[in-house]
């Protein structure tokens, strides 16, 4: 995966480059551009000059998000979330969560967030302009496998992306045991939410995960940034994709 260029010990916001600039000490802002009630958000950073999992009140900057904003960390080995609310003092955790199925565990000050797990941060309705800053320190994230369990339904995914560019699910991905009939759903850079299924009858260029509109078969892209959701056909195994 292409890298974004970071300089050493400096925030660098809104821009991306492309650079293999690596280092232990290099810093960063991602710009997750959005404007949607609901945005899904992989977790490409570690925090910042410990290398360690980042706490969750330092991973979304509070800058363009109005109080009542709320962060939801999905639990992907039990499905479940936990829960923040911005407040004057930042992000707060809390226990109640009745728009994403009731009682969570009430997270506390030290929650933190690895490589590979998912957010999501939901905003009020007809207040949602202005982007999302996410903040930690790089690193390395190609050559990340993922794995899907097929018997707990659908699943929140999210592929690390530490660039200002797309993440093509057929050509920058490498998929083991995708079913026909599988189906994401994510964001367009339009902002709408289509769904996307797997196709694995098609030889047109390995061009396996798609949509028709107007008839041509439109490829499945991941915004920067961003994850998705998948829904298995069947409930039988794992699937895995790796990052190129």
């Amino acid at each position: 995966m292409k890298k974004l260029m970071l300089l050493t010990s400096t925030l660098v916001a809104g821009l991306a480059f492309a650079s293999s600039v690596s280092s232990t000490q290099t810093f960063g802002v991602l710009k997750v551009a959005s404007d949607l009630e609901q945005t899904v958000i992989s977790v490409p950073w570690v925090a910042a000059g410990t290398g360690e999992d980042i706490m969750v009140k330092d991973f979304v900057k509070t800058n363009g998000l109005n109080n009542g904003t709320m962060l939801y960390k999905y639990v992907n080995a039990s499905g479940e979330y936990k829960a923040w609310t911005l407040t004057n003092n930042g992000w707060d955790g809390i226990e109640s969560v009745s728009s994403f199925g009731g009682k969570t565990a009430r997270p506390g000050s030290t929650d933190t967030l690895s490589q590979q797990d998912a957010i999501i941060i939901v905003r009020q309705a007809g207040n949602t302009s202005g982007d999302i800053y996410l903040y930690g320190q790089y690193s390395d994230a190609s050559d990340l496998t993922y794995t899907i369990d097929r018997s707990k339904g659908a699943t929140l995914v999210s592929p690390v992306n530490t660039t200002g560019s797309t993440i093509n699910l057929n050509s920058d991905v490498t998929w083991t045991n995708a079913k026909q009939g599988d189906l994401i759903k994510l964001h367009t850079a339009g902002g709408s939410a289509p769904t996307y299924r797997y196709d694995g009858t098609r030889t047109e260029d390995n061009k396996y995960w798609g949509r028709k509109v107007n008839g041509q078969w439109e490829e499945a892209v991941v915004q920067p940034g961003m994850g998705f959701w998948y829904t298995p056909s069947d409930n039988s195994g794992t699937t895995t994709f790796t990052l190129q």
